[in-house]
């Protein structure tokens, strides 16, 4: 490799750990779990031991990531224009993986406001969910590592996912997602032709019992083994037995609700790459092949950043996490 790809890469890195850093600070995630710290001369590094394809390819996602914090950010302000959408990313493989077309994930300021007031506990108001900024920032991130995928038993045309994390409450994070819908069909000014979107997210205080009476196992798309045992710990719930048979970690079956659409056969604001879509100063855009080619020379890089104790304590980075 020469020094002109080694400069490249080592440029793309930099901006790599500027994305993740910054996530995980609007995160407020605690020193010892973050990925990145702060250099003596305050510069933004790796720890040491990570994987290079890992951190791009996550890096790719910090960056729309933060685009999202920044656009909820405006609206809890009120500074975006009214029924303009909020873009939470692009849409994740997994449901790519269950026949999705790549549209922008989209949600309704409407929504995100509702999501964060305080919880209705009447009729008139059941709608507000009670989520605490920083997990309304986490959500695009938890719909990326969904536990678990169904067809919706209310409506066809959409699916519910349930999210590794809890609300204030202890319950589950439960969102619901539309394929290929056409209601929301601004974001940033720009025309969009159709967009896959979030409708609601909420923790679901019945899910067990929810499931048990309205979703067996031959409607489940996708359940995760492992983030099913983490958010069981987590909730203090069990999901059905009989889940325990079907196949873990893959796509079960393909969603009702693109089975049942007709997708359009472009869009004006398709889902563009990651080198496109970010802001400046963001990540280049590296496929998972491309990431994986440059691990070698990348694990070189960031074994010469070592670990900090020094600028790791807590505050260490200009900041307390906790």
């Amino acid at each position: 490799m020469d020094d002109k790809a080694k400069k490249a890469i080592c440029e793309n890195l930099a901006l790599t750990a500027k994305a993740i850093y910054h996530y995980e600070m609007m995160l407020l995630i605690p020193d010892d779990e973050r990925l990145t710290y702060l250099t003596d001369s305050l510069q933004v590094s790796f720890k040491s031991g990570q994987k290079v394809g890992h951190l791009i390819e996550y890096g790719n996602r910090c960056s729309q990531y933060n685009n999202y914090i920044k656009e909820m950010s405006l609206c809890l302000d009120n500074k975006t224009h009214h029924g303009e959408a909020l873009k939470m990313s692009n849409t994740p493989t997994i449901y790519l993986k269950m026949g999705f077309k790549q549209l922008p994930l989209l949600y309704s300021q409407k929504h995100l406001r509702n999501s964060m007031k305080s919880k209705g506990r009447f009729k008139s108001n059941h709608h507000t969910h009670g989520l605490p900024e920083r997990l309304a920032r986490k959500i695009p991130e938890l719909l990326n590592d969904p536990v678990l995928v169904y067809n919706s038993p209310a409506n066809p045309n959409r699916i519910c996912v349930v999210l590794n994390g809890v609300d204030m409450d202890g319950y589950p994070l439960f969102a619901a997602i539309e394929p290929n819908a056409t209601d929301l069909n601004m974001h940033k000014g720009k025309q969009v032709v159709a967009a896959n979107v979030v409708r609601t997210v909420f923790g679901k205080d019945n899910l067990i019992a929810h499931l048990e009476h309205k979703v067996p196992a031959s409607e489940v798309i996708y359940f995760d083994k492992e983030k099913s045992q983490d958010l069981e710990r987590l909730a203090g719930i069990q999901f059905p037995r009989y889940y325990s048979s079907l196949s873990f970690n893959t796509i079960i079956q393909q969603p009702r609700c693109i089975c049942n659409s007709k997708v359009p056969q472009h869009c004006d604001m398709e889902a563009e790459p990651a080198k496109k879509a970010l802001e400046k100063g963001s990540v280049k855009e590296v496929s998972r092949k491309e990431a994986t080619g440059i691990d070698q020379i990348g694990d070189a890089i960031v074994e010469e950043r070592p670990h900090s104790p020094a600028v790791l304590r807590k505050g260490g980075d200009g900041f307390d996490g906790r």
